[in-house]
């Protein structure tokens, strides 16, 4: 009889893909994929419904419990304890230009080390219709109030139309700070050179997530790992080929992104980004809508990323309003589930990744409300904000006495 010579090298491979799946097995255990809960036994719980056009919501990290939350027409509140205090945290008003629903007070989020420093940052379009992302710094004797002639422009962004201004401002795991432009507008689907789409030029903001590294207080250089094809001035670019990236939300846990880009007549959809992927993305507008032509001729060279979710405007859909991911621990059951709305519809979705790298979405609550955002607070509780003055939280049904 022959023995059998057993190659070191075949022992090995065996080794390693039994290793390898040992470490996946207990990847899967320890980090499972979400799944939707039943939404019957939850429910939107009204916090406060005296707003003024509220449109977005913050809080500060430092432990107080506050929520803050930004009035479009120029205006941060604050809420403790479901009231609103009668004094505004910050009044900008008279630096507010509005002549349509998409400009104003847009984005607020607070600097990391806020509690040292007191820095906070505003997105708001000034009364020549224009960009400004700003810093603002509190008052050293009153924490609720801030100081309204502490105002740092660090970026000022010349826009095209009263459309599509974006608005999210928002720091991420990583320290970095992401703003969000829209297109500027209907001249955005052409660039003002004539030549390229807004959405598609690299020597522009518009139409773009920038990543921005701030060195010290509100001033910032381009993140030492952003990777971009070269255009004038625009290293800070991470995602470009957008229309009008309203609301954009990273993931706590993973650093991933998640970007819902309102679309034009047709299509809404949602963008997902990696925090591994430090390649600028191109998302395709406005060559496509969604994952459907628009613009003509198509370059063949073209590389995009499409959407992992879209949705016609079937139903009274008009406009998708981005939402978060829920990292919340009084809610386990909806961990991992990234939130969004439309704004027309009043519907509220769920989107989890699947095994096979796909992804799944429900429809869970059909609500009346029109949503202009969604807000965390400080122990990671989701809300909705309502264009009529409404802030509601989710909250688990108490079984009856």
């Amino acid at each position: 009889m022959r023995s059998r010579i057993v190659s070191p090298f075949s022992l090995l491979s065996v080794l390693v893909i039994l290793f390898l799946g040992a470490c996946s097995a207990i990847e899967a255990f320890l980090n499972p994929l979400p799944q939707f809960p039943d939404p019957t036994q939850y429910t939107w719980e009204p916090v406060v419904l005296t707003l003024d056009e509220p449109v977005s919501m913050a809080h500060a990290g430092d432990g107080s419990g506050r929520i803050f939350i930004v009035e479009k027409e120029g205006q941060i509140k604050i809420l403790v304890d479901n009231e609103v205090l009668p004094e505004p945290f910050l009044d900008i008003r008279e630096k507010v230009g509005i002549q349509r629903w998409e400009q104003g007070f847009l984005g607020l989020a607070f600097h990391p080390n806020f509690i040292e420093n007191g820095l906070f940052f505003v997105n708001y379009t000034d009364l020549e219709y224009n960009t400004v992302i700003a810093s603002y710094s509190v008052t050293e004797k009153n924490p609720n109030i801030a100081n309204p002639n502490s105002e740092n422009i660090v970026l000022a962004v010349n826009q095209l139309d009263a459309e599509h201004n974006g608005g999210q401002i928002d720091f991420g795991p990583d320290g970095y700070f992401y703003i969000a432009l829209g297109d500027g507008g209907s001249p955005g689907f052409i660039s003002s050179d004539g030549e390229i789409l807004e959405g598609q030029s690299l020597n522009t903001f518009l139409g773009k997530i920038l990543r921005v590294d701030f060195t010290a207080d509100s001033l910032y250089s381009s993140a030492s790992k952003n990777t971009i094809i070269e255009g004038e001035n625009t290293y800070e670019i991470l995602a470009y080929g957008l229309r009008n990236p309203w609301r954009f939300s990273i993931d706590p846990k993973s650093g991933d992104m998640y970007i819902a880009d309102v679309g034009n007549t047709q299509w809404e959809e949602i963008n997902f980004l990696e925090a591994t992927r430090e390649q600028s993305v191109n998302f395709g507008w406005s060559y496509y809508q969604g994952m459907h032509p628009y613009f003509t001729p198509i370059p063949e060279n073209l590389v995009l990323e499409f959407p992992v979710l879209e949705y016609g405007h079937e139903a009274g859909r008009c406009a998708i309003i981005g939402g978060l991911i829920y990292r919340g621990k009084a809610l386990p059951a909806w961990d991992g589930i990234y939130f969004y709305s439309d704004f027309c519809s009043g519907e509220i979705f769920g989107l989890i990744p699947k095994e096979d790298g796909s992804w799944e979405d429900q429809l869970l609550y059909d609500s009346s409300i029109h949503i202009t955002s969604f807000g965390l607070d400080e122990s990671g509780g989701l809300y909705i904000l309502d264009r009529e003055g409404g802030v509601y939280r989710l909250v688990e049904i108490s079984e009856p006495n």
